[in-house]
């Protein structure tokens, strides 16, 4: 199951975590394929969020207002964001950054390098 928290001053930003295995991130992303088409997805319903650092945050083509934060996915992101993924669904451990709409706060999206444990002591 993905997993996802906010934590300060993480990798020189304030930071966003999202962090699963392949599979997690092949179904997060085919559900944003899904959100391009004009839906929207709450990750932090979906994903087990950090008891420490939680988040609320929103896959979506319209802002979720500032309740959340927002990682905008559009039919025109849509391409550029599954293809950043791609590597990421295929086993290969390691993290690429996104930008969320509205706020200096980054995005990574890891997979292999925050394991339960991690989870555990720090999320």
């Amino acid at each position: 199951m993905l997993r996802i928290g906010f934590f300060s001053n993480f990798k020189g930003a304030d930071t966003v975590l999202i962090a699963g295995n392949s599979e997690d991130i092949q179904s997060l992303s085919r559900a944003l394929a899904e959100v391009a088409t004009g839906g929207m997805l709450p990750l932090h319903e979906t994903a087990n969020v950090s008891k420490k650092y939680p988040v609320t945050m929103f896959a979506s083509t319209v802002s979720p207002g500032n309740r959340a934060y927002w990682w905008k996915c559009t039919d025109m992101e849509i391409d550029e964001i599954n293809g950043m993924l791609d590597p990421l669904t295929r086993g290969e451990n390691g993290h690429h950054y996104f930008n969320l709409e509205g706020t200096d706060v980054q995005l990574i999206v890891s997979v292999g390098e925050y394991s339960s444990n991690w989870w555990q002591e720090y999320g």
